[in-house]
């Protein structure tokens, strides 16, 4: 059976695909249905425990890391502390922690109240239903990520789900850590050997051409009075791409006071800025939004009165075509403006960047040293079609409910998933010389070359061409063998 960590993210609407194939093959799947309330809610209790620094780093529960189950849920939480925006946040995940330590302490223990309380929560569950394979969405909250890391242990497949910018489609991704800003797409070389499954070139075109974002409906096509100036594309402030591991800026409303003030005193240029309209729905007070505060911090900013607007009622695209050139940390809206033929500058590791099309820089000075450098090419642009064609053969759309089969046969036997059973999945065992190794045996393949760096590329490219050839290779054929589909 699989099995939904909730049964308030997975509406039938937003996940066609999904339950088409369920429907098409039969699959037995439930919800969790308990503690609906906790699950949603950001619960700051006044538990006082007496714990030091170290113990609270690298304390384990059951076999489990606690603090990386609730480190992001914890940034979610204090990301909407009023006075967040005048931190400097720590990149070092060492420093991060004794930071939240000394500053949110409340916050901490009650977060890691919490996720004692979900593994405690999720052991019991998994003892007591028939479970072959998690979904959860995200990854980030603490029950999902203990959900995770408690299926991990019992070696049970986990898969996270999230949205695509296009609205259309979704990622679908095997893993056990949160999926925001942290996609297999980031992976160099699971893009070049994706790159030569895509036949259909089109493909891309058609899925852009009907974008359809469920969260944001877009004002009409207005284009402002001004050209030629920087856009800055803000996200919401606890967005969980830019709490990400992968983004040092997770003070986002700093980093873009910090950026604006750079702009503003090295070079001629003005600024918009577009806030995300969804962020009122997340923060729940208007004078939490970065709309509010950055209006607020720029009136002591002498030169932003006369160069620098924020808005959040114009259309994206229209501030995108007049605009000279897009910043953001890590929107998937860069993805938007390069389609758009614009030069987007990434300063939060996107899971889109150092691919050929963006400028990324995790240094403010070092950009605009290189400002009236940073120009759009041709192949700039020819990269970015190669990306959004790997992009959309590795999403899942409407209609591609055979794309959910190979993947799920990549993880557990169909059959399995139809019949109840209240055992582990067993690792198939060898009983023909004569093997199938699909698309989805590559990508978990990948995922662990990325993790041991054990394969060489060339080795990589022996698998994509000659699959028989390669598992003679004894050292390739231990690690593959879970995954091979016996014929």
């Amino acid at each position: 059976m699989i099995y939904f960590s909730d049964d308030f993210n997975f509406r039938k609407n937003n996940f066609i695909t999904i339950y088409n194939f369920f429907k098409n093959y039969d699959i037995k799947y439930d919800y969790d249905k308990y503690h609906t309330d906790l699950k949603k809610e950001i619960v700051v209790s006044s538990e006082n425990v007496n714990i030091d620094i170290e113990t609270i780093y690298s304390e384990k529960y059951m076999g489990i890391n606690l603090y990386n189950t609730y480190i992001y849920e914890l940034l979610f939480i204090c990301s909407l502390v009023h006075g967040w925006e005048n931190y400097n946040i720590p990149s070092d995940s060492k420093e991060l922690c004794l930071f939240l330590y000394d500053n949110f302490k409340k916050e901490l223990l009650s977060c890691r109240k919490k996720s004692i309380f979900f593994i405690k929560y999720w052991n019991k569950v998994i003892k007591n239903e028939s479970i072959n394979v998690g979904i959860s969405f995200g990854g980030n909250l603490i029950y999902t990520n203990c959900y995770a890391k408690v299926l991990a242990l019992k070696h049970i497949p986990h898969f996270c789900v999230e949205h695509f910018f296009t609205g259309n489609d979704f990622y679908f991704e095997q893993r056990y850590e949160p999926l925001p800003n942290n996609s297999i797409l980031q992976n160099e070389r699971f893009c070049n050997i994706k790159s030569e499954l895509v036949q259909d070139k089109s493909k891309k075109f058609i899925k852009l051409a009907n974008e359809k974002n469920k969260n944001v409906k877009q004002p009409k096509y207005f284009s402002p009075s001004d050209h030629g100036y920087i856009l800055i594309i803000a996200q919401v402030r606890n967005d969980f791409s830019i709490l990400s591991k992968n983004n040092i800026f997770k003070n986002s409303i700093k980093f873009y006071l910090d950026i604006i003030k750079k702009i503003l005193n090295n070079t001629n240029y003005n600024i918009i800025i577009k806030t995300h309209p969804y962020e009122i729905k997340k923060v729940i007070e208007n004078h939490l939004t970065t709309f509010y505060i950055l209006n607020r911090e720029l009136l002591s900013i002498p030169l932003a009165k006369d160069r620098v607007r924020v808005v959040d009622n114009f259309s994206i695209n229209s501030l995108i075509d007049n605009a000279s050139m897009v910043i953001t940390l890590n929107s998937q809206s860069g993805l938007q403006a390069v389609e758009r033929f614009k030069p987007v500058v990434c300063f939060g590791e996107a899971f889109y960047g150092h691919k050929g099309f963006t400028f990324d820089y995790i240094n403010i000075d070092d950009f605009i040293k290189n400002i009236d450098k940073i120009n759009f090419t041709l192949d700039n642009y020819s990269r970015y079609l190669n990306f959004m064609d790997v992009s959309f053969e590795h999403l899942i759309g409407i209609g591609e409910e055979d794309k959910l089969k190979i993947i799920f046969e990549s993880a557990v036997n169909i059959e399995k998933i139809k019949s109840i059973s209240t055992n582990n999945i067993p690792v198939k065992k060898i009983k023909s010389k004569v093997c199938s190794i699909s698309h989805a045996t590559i990508h978990h393949t990948l995922r662990s070359q990325q993790q041991s760096n054990i394969f060489s590329w060339r080795k990589t490219k022996k698998l994509f061409r000659s699959p028989l050839k390669f598992i003679k290779d004894s050292k390739a054929f231990s690690m593959l063998s879970k995954f091979i589909n016996v014929v």
